[in-house]
């Protein structure tokens, strides 16, 4: 269904998996009669962390975690893979975490990993 009717699908998976997840929805929706240029991708990173890099079963450090040139490297590959649309979790909701950290965090993603995208 997405292929034919969605605008964005998020699946969360690394930039090599979402790619392969990518071409399987151009491919149904192309089947499907739909140009399958009109699907724009979205990508969700409840994960996101820039205070230390996290690590996958495999041991590779999960992607959108780590320094802010790491972070910025990761969203780099996910364009390339054809994500248009991020999404970071920027407020955290954690008991004990204030708004300000909130703001601190959103202030670190905008002076210390956008100007490397």
């Amino acid at each position: 269904m997405v292929s034919l009717h969605g605008q964005r699908h998020v699946p969360l998976k690394t930039p090599e998996q979402f790619a392969e997840v990518a071409a399987k929805v151009k491919r149904h929706a192309g089947e499907a009669g739909r140009d399958p240029t009109s699907v724009a991708f979205a990508y969700s990173a409840n994960w996101y962390n820039d205070q230390e890099a996290e690590r996958l079963p495999n041991g590779e450090r999960h992607p959108l975690t780590g320094t802010p040139v790491q972070i910025a490297d990761d969203i780099k590959r996910y364009a390339e893979v054809g994500v248009r649309h991020m999404m970071f979790p920027m407020v955290v909701r954690r008991p004990g975490v204030t708004a300000q950290q909130s703001l601190e965090r959103m202030e670190r993603f905008a002076t210390k990993v956008m100007p490397h995208v």
